[in-house]
């Protein structure tokens, strides 16, 4: 089309002429979610176990070649537990560990929380540091996936310990979730330098955490039955563990009688008759252990609060305290 010269170039459609340039977008959620993920980084504590390698400069490569490892490695193809159903039995497809390889994933793990820990001592409030919250965050997923991979690898124990409880009042998969509760805590807890099995530390956890649920679930069925039947409080106000069935109690026996054998002859029968352990099968109250014993019923309580301390201290050296109380309270 020709204009002509002086005339007015017709006016055309804005949408025909100009680009209209839109603002671009802010995300404020964006920054609200960085900050408060940044606030969690900073803020959530990091437990590990110490130790005085963590200073070393092959500790450093130790943690990439355990990273590397668990990345090429290929989970187990057989050699599951025959009496497991099929979804649970693939829980336990990851290989066991052997010593060596044991410690050094418990070291590697500990160690890259010690790191995000020590990096993060570095960052100051004034500087958002991106890089070193990066690097933390990496630290503390890698942490993560050697943690699971120990986990898997001992899966298969908590099976084998929580087997042996089973019984119409407690089924397996409700001992199940306890017991993977208590394997993981043991994980965090485990400190390679005291020189013995992660394997050991965690049966005595799980075993321990095992028999105090029952013995609490039995003491709880056993209220409500006095509940129901007031002749039945008498027997819940003596010490000894009421409705605990004889399979359990004989398992409690087991680990507890180790510990009484280091007691003297006396105080093992103080204890054993008034909380009916080994072959005894019912409570005696202190007036029958003093006439049998020839001392006032006073000192049969003494000796029996002294034989329990005891108990309590040794059970607390060799990490089985939590099998100990439910029994003797």
């Amino acid at each position: 089309m020709s204009i002509a010269p002086g005339a007015a170039a017709p006016l055309q459609p804005a949408s025909a002429t100009l680009e209209i340039e839109h603002p671009k977008p802010s995300f404020p959620s964006d920054h609200r979610a960085a900050a408060t993920s940044r606030q969690r980084l900073l803020e959530t504590p990091i437990e590990f176990v110490c130790s005085a390698s963590f200073d070393a400069t092959a500790m450093e490569q130790q943690a990439r070649q355990t990273l590397t490892d668990l990345m090429t490695q290929d989970p187990l193809d057989g050699d599951l537990p025959q009496y497991l159903p099929g979804h649970l039995a693939r829980l336990c497809e990851c290989s066991r560990l052997d010593p060596p390889e044991e410690k050094r994933l418990f070291r590697t793990m500990n160690f890259l929380k010690f790191r995000a820990q020590e990096r993060r001592l570095q960052i100051r409030e004034d500087q958002p540091a991106p890089e070193l919250l990066a690097a933390i965050e990496e630290d503390l997923q890698n942490a993560e996936r050697v943690r699971n991979h120990i986990i898997r690898a001992n899966t298969r124990l908590v099976f084998s310990v929580i087997r042996k409880f089973v019984n119409p009042q407690h089924s397996f998969d409700d001992l199940l979730s306890d017991g993977i509760f208590t394997l993981i805590r043991a994980v965090d807890k485990f400190d390679t330098d005291r020189g013995f099995r992660f394997s050991t530390y965690a049966y005595r956890a799980i075993t321990s955490n095992t028999c105090r649920k029952i013995a609490n679930r039995q003491k709880e069925l056993a209220r409500q039955a006095a509940s129901a039947n007031p002749l039945i409080h008498e027997s819940l106000e003596s010490p000894t563990p009421s409705g605990m069935n004889e399979q359990t109690w004989t398992q409690l026996n087991d680990v507890l009688m180790q510990l009484i054998q280091r007691l003297d002859r006396r105080e093992q029968l103080i204890l054993r008759s008034r909380h009916a352990l080994g072959s005894h099968r019912t409570t005696h109250t202190f007036q029958d252990l003093a006439n049998r014993l020839g001392i006032s019923k006073e000192r049969v309580r003494q000796l029996e609060h002294r034989a329990v301390q005891k108990l309590r201290n040794w059970a607390a050296e060799q990490a089985v305290q939590d099998l100990v109380d439910p029994v003797l309270t």
